[in-house]
């Protein structure tokens, strides 16, 4: 098996907290994922040494994904730390694949807005749809209290997807969608429509989302992502997952 692995950094933060993390009153507004790495400079040292280490035994089969970015200028200081990693590795006469891709998740609503601008200094992007849909939507998802305000249909999501995406296409990167929307058959047909056609879901959703893609015809799912682009609420948008492919 000669398939790609995508190594993504610590995301360390929100629901995820190491032992020796300050709680925080607002953890998932907080020091989590890439904000927490680049002040965390060993640790964050240690883990692209690993994985540019790994990337000279499995040549052009690594790849680096970054969580949490908000802004370009976390990317610029990222690669600073990965030049050092790299300058360090070659004067140790190590191998490694200088030309690992690099990837973001697409999880804050201003790196989605300014996708065309990222798009410029990164390889792939990766949109984290739970995490996308609570930052757009001011709803924690863990809040039984507003549990119902939580609604990944929401016309808002599917714009800063399809935004994210168009900023991609001027670039040439490729979008991945993971997250409970790729798993859920068709809203998977949807994505398809739009033209993101690499999907990342739990294996027990495999069979149903595959199910769902191949028995559609491929114009029928674009015309479907067009009616859900133009919806106004998230009970619209339901509306048309309902009836679609029956």
């Amino acid at each position: 098996d000669h398939s790609d692995v995508t190594i993504r950094l610590f995301d360390a933060g929100g629901d995820k907290l190491l032992d020796d993390m300050d709680t925080e009153s607002n953890p998932f507004l907080g020091w989590r994922g890439i904000r927490m790495l680049l002040d965390e400079t060993e640790l964050l040292g240690n883990q692209l040494e690993a994985i540019y280490r790994l990337s000279g035994e499995y040549k052009d089969r690594i790849k680096l994904l970054v969580p949490m970015v908000s802004c370009v200028s976390e990317i610029h200081r990222l690669k600073k730390r990965i030049m050092d990693v790299k300058d360090k590795l070659t004067e140790e006469g190590v191998k490694f694949d200088r030309n690992l891709p690099i990837g973001v998740m697409i999880e804050v609503p201003s790196v989605a807005l300014m996708a065309d601008r990222v798009a410029k200094e990164v390889d792939f992007f990766s949109i984290g749809t739970n995490d996308l849909t609570q930052y757009t939507l001011a709803v924690d998802r863990g809040n039984e209290k507003i549990s119902s305000l939580y609604q990944p249909y929401h016309p808002a999501i599917w714009k800063l997807i399809k935004m994210t995406l168009d900023g991609a296409k001027k670039s040439n990167i490729p979008v991945t969608v993971c997250g409970e929307m790729a798993s859920k058959p068709k809203a998977a047909a949807c994505l398809f429509g739009l033209g993101i056609e690499n999907l990342s879901m739990t294996t027990r959703a495999l069979p149903l989302v595959k199910s769902m893609l191949c028995s559609q015809k491929m114009n029928d799912m674009r015309i479907f992502s067009d009616q859900v682009m133009k919806a106004n609420s998230p009970e619209e948008v339901q509306i048309l997952m309902n009836k679609f492919g029956e």
